[in-house]
């Protein structure tokens, strides 16, 4: 049972002079004496009623009984899904949006923030507002974390990285991040990542690092591409289409590509032997894929 429904019941107990104490409340619903005596904390600090303990009659009573309790009551779920939706409204554009992100601040209990043109409806995921919270304290003290992730693909992967900024593009939630993986700045979605650690290791927050380019009205490619080099056994002339080939020293190129398999399946059709010299990622890669 909610802890606001008891809070109203010791309420409702002291106004009518009955003096409850911590027997009282834990008998009435079950709960440990503990509990009901977070219950009183709560009623005291949070909510700022004038409790006092009577000696004498061995129970809780009122020093002032003007006091009353605030109209809404929220508890911390309440709070967080509030502060939650208050920072989406805030950046989401329109004065509606900001007046109401002003209110949402000031019920979950933080200073309130501005204006912002249309106003959207934003679903409170639980799931998705944990990952958010704990990925922007990661930012916040520039901590490591470990993902574990679901691409587009549908293949699972354990990810550490760098989180650089969290922002949003098309109604969903992005993470842009160094990646020790790929060795590479990358995005992820959110709502696809199903767990997240915090790791003890710092990072250094890069200068090169430029959050503009991820702005609401920029348009780029969520999946940037990765780069290979690839040793062939003879000379070759790079196809037309999609990779593009960067010559090096001998017959080695340097091949940037989106898709693994779609690279696998182009070098095979050079019809000579090639290596994977980096990375080793898709080295390995390769040698499954055949």
């Amino acid at each position: 049972m909610s802890n606001l429904h008891r809070v109203q019941w010791i309420d409702s107990q002291i106004r009518s002079r009955r003096f409850p104490n911590c027997t009282d409340i834990a008998r009435e619903f079950c709960i440990s004496k503990r509990q009901a005596s977070r219950d009183v904390e709560y009623l005291r600090y949070s909510l700022g009623a004038p409790v006092a303990f009577d000696t004498g009659r061995n129970g809780y009573y009122y020093t002032d009984e003007l006091f009353s309790l605030p109209g809404i009551m929220i508890g911390s779920e309440e709070k967080k899904a509030l502060s939650f939706l208050a920072r989406e409204y805030s950046t989401s554009g329109g004065e509606l949006a900001g007046q109401l992100a002003e209110l949402f601040q000031r019920l979950s209990g933080r200073t309130g923030t501005k204006e912002s043109v249309t106003l959207p409806v934003y679903k409170v995921d639980s799931k998705l507002m944990s990952v958010i919270r704990q990925i922007r304290q990661a930012l916040e003290t520039h901590q490591k974390v470990e993902i574990h992730y679901l691409s587009s693909g549908q293949e699972r992967s354990t990810r550490v990285v760098h989180p650089l900024l969290i922002f949003r593009k098309q109604q969903r939630h992005y993470l842009a991040a160094w990646c020790e993986f790929r060795g590479a700045e990358r995005c992820f979605r959110l709502d696809r990542i199903f767990s997240v650690k915090t790791l003890k290791n710092f990072f250094d927050y890069p200068r090169w690092f430029n959050p503009r380019k991820y702005d609401e009205e920029i348009r780029f490619n969520f999946r940037l591409p990765y780069e290979a080099e690839v040793e062939f056994d003879r000379d070759i002339i790079p196809p037309a289409g999609e990779h593009c080939y960067s010559r090096g020293a001998a017959h080695r190129f340097r091949i940037t590509f989106e898709s693994s398999s779609r690279l696998f399946a182009e070098l095979i059709s050079l019809n000579t032997g090639f290596t994977i010299v980096a990375p080793a990622w898709l080295r390995k890669k390769c040698i499954a894929f055949f």
